[in-house]
């Protein structure tokens, strides 16, 4: 194995971890001639939240390819999600199934088919995806809305005092999916298609310091939800743990500040 191809595997391997910051420093050493190299910064970008690198790299990426490259339509259908272009997002997704199952390729296709409105082809897409990989990917899991709405108020019933009277003011809003109304014209990677909560509006500080009320909204996106949950029960707690992560961004917590509040 030569240099460059040792360095191409191990900031793949880096990507896989989780090391984007590692992964895209060995891309740039590979050089702007290297395909590798180009995929690879397509998504260490996006998880670092650098669409502009992200798609520079992916035009890049394209005319270095010669060909049919599975990699590369990965990288397209990634990158389109991301930016909410679903019609995109599909055909490069569907391309790489031409070729051959792929568990993760499924599932990410269903995630678009449900933002296209094709329920049912959404769900036997991650179903596919179950089948081929039970441990990677879990089953399709529902919850009727009254038992979402029931979790919500039980765990909403068991805050404190104060903190259920400072909700008050506070819209609670069940979705089935998050909506591109809610993405910021200037930051597209801040609300992804796959988000399961999210705070929108004056937190209680600021609200507080600026002495007038403000439109403040949590919105919880059902079918996401759903997503990540392996079955009806654990599909129950996911709603009871978004909320309260979503509450804790009220209260002005940050994201590390939730977590060490064990706010999901």
């Amino acid at each position: 194995m030569t240099e460059t191809n040792l360095t191409a595997e191990m900031a793949w391997t880096a990507l896989e971890e989780g090391n984007a910051e590692g992964a895209m420093q060995m891309a740039i050493e590979l050089g702007p001639d290297d395909l590798d190299a180009a995929l690879v910064l397509v998504h260490a970008s996006l998880d670092l939240g650098d669409v502009e690198l992200a798609s520079s790299s992916l035009v890049r990426a394209h005319g270095l390819s010669d060909g049919d490259d599975a990699q590369l339509d990965l990288a397209t259908g990634e990158l389109a999600l991301a930016t909410w272009d679903f019609d995109l997002a599909r055909s490069a997704f569907e391309r790489i199934l031409t070729a051959g199952d792929d568990p993760g390729t499924f599932d990410r296709l269903g995630l678009v088919l449900e933002h296209l409105g094709e329920l049912d082809a959404a769900d036997e897409r991650r179903t596919r995806a179950h089948e081929l990989e039970p441990e990677g990917f879990p089953p399709v899991v529902r919850i009727t809305e009254d038992a979402f709405d029931g979790v919500v108020e039980a765990t909403l019933a068991g805050l404190p005092d104060g903190t259920r009277q400072a909700l008050d003011n506070v819209r609670i809003v069940r979705e089935p999916l998050p909506d591109i109304e809610l993405v910021p014209g200037d930051d597209p990677l801040s609300t992804p298609p796959d988000l399961i909560g999210i705070f929108i509006g004056a937190n209680r500080l600021e609200q507080s310091d600026e002495g007038a009320e403000h439109p403040a909204v949590i919105h919880l996106f059902q079918r996401n939800i759903e997503r990540i949950a392996r079955d009806e029960a654990d599909a129950l707690e996911q709603v009871r743990i978004t909320l309260l992560h979503e509450i804790g961004h009220f209260l002005g917590l940050d994201e590390d500040g939730v977590h060490e509040l064990g706010l999901g």
